[in-house]
C-alpha cells in the first residue's frame, strides 16, 4: 500500500523562519508606503483647498483667507486650516467669519503629517496667535507662500506665487519664495 510523506518539524520550522525573515524585510516598506500615502494625500487635500480657496475669492469678489495653525491647541497640537471669509471689503480681523460648513469644512491632518513650516511674503506677513492666514483676493493674486508638509521622513511643499495667486504642489522641500522663483512653468 501507498505511504504518505510528512513534513518534519525541522522542515517546517525553516519555512516559517524563512517566512518571518521575509516579512521583516517587506514590513518596512510597506509601512513606508502608507506613510508616503498619508503625506501625498493630505499634501493633497491642502493644494486642493488653495485651488478652491484662489478660484472663490475671485467669483466671489471677497477676500479669503486660509488660516493655517501649525501646533492647534483644540486638536492636541495637530496641525490644522480652515477658511475664513470677508464680510466687508475692509481687510481687518474682525471682518472676517470662519467658514464652518459647505465644500471646504476645517481641517486638522492625519496625526503623521504636520506643516512643518510656513513662509509668507515678509510684507505680506498676517498671523495673530499661532495660526498664520494666507489671503487670496477678488483679483486673482494672494499672499506669496511656501507651505510645508511633512511627516517624520519627507517634505513636500506647496507653493502660492503672489502675483497670480497659481498654486503648485512639488514633491519635495523647496525654500525660494515664490516671488523669486523663476521656474514656476519648468
Amino acid at each position: 500500500f501507498m505511504r504518505c510523506r510528512a513534513f518534519t518539524l525541522i522542515e517546517i520550522m525553516v519555512v516559517v523562519a524563512i517566512i518571518a525573515v521575509l516579512s521583516a524585510m517587506i514590513a518596512p516598506s510597506l509601512m513606508g508606503s502608507s506613510q508616503q500615502a498619508t503625506l501625498r494625500s493630505e499634501t493633497q487635500r491642502l493644494y486642493d483647498t488653495a485651488r478652491y480657496v484662489q478660484r472663490m475669492a475671485v467669483v466671489r469678489q471677497r477676500t479669503i483667507r486660509l488660516v493655517l495653525n501649525p501646533e492647534d491647541p483644540e486638536h492636541d497640537g495637530r496641525s490644522s486650516y480652515h477658511l475664513e471669509l470677508a464680510t466687508t471689503s475692509l481687510d481687518e480681523p474682525e471682518a472676517y467669519h470662519r467658514v464652518n460648513s459647505g465644500s471646504v469644512k476645517p481641517v486638522v491632518l492625519h496625526e503623521s503629517v504636520k506643516l512643518v513650516d510656513i513662509k509668507l511674503d515678509a510684507g505680506e506677513f498676517e498671523g495673530f496667535g499661532d495660526e498664520i492666514a494666507l489671503r487670496f483676493f477678488p483679483d486673482g493674486s494672494a499672499d506669496g507662500a511656501v507651505i510645508q508638509i511633512g511627516d517624520d521622513q519627507r517634505v513636500r511643499s506647496i507653493i502660492v506665487e503672489p502675483t497670480t495667486g497659481r498654486v503648485e504642489s512639488i514633491p519635495r522641500r523647496v525654500d525660494v519664495m515664490p516671488g523669486l522663483r523663476e521656474d514656476l512653468d519648468a
